[in-house]
């Protein structure tokens, strides 16, 4: 697990890079245009190319519902381990 990875693209909150997943939480004062969702898009994009896939995790979620976010990402990793999916550790 990595905190603050830098890919080249951009900086990644948390990179768990053995099952090749970034963690992406919202700033607060995110707030969505048409640049910013194509920027997003094409970071995803790129990092998805590299074998990455990138969770992007609401602010207010982090904030208000800690175990419930804690609780989705571990189900994802176990799921995305899995020999069977698409991105197995």
């Amino acid at each position: 697990v990595a905190l603050e990875k830098d890919d080249s693209m951009n900086t990644i909150d948390i990179a768990i890079v053995n099952a090749k997943v970034n963690i992406e939480v919202d700033k607060p004062q995110t707030s969505y245009n048409r640049t910013k969702a194509i920027d997003d898009l094409k970071r995803r994009y790129y990092s998805f190319e590299k074998g990455y896939y990138t969770l992007q995790i609401p602010n207010a979620m982090v904030a208000y519902d800690q175990d419930d976010a804690v609780s989705f990402i571990e189900e994802f990793l176990q799921v995305s381990c899995q020999p069977r999916s698409y991105y197995h550790c």
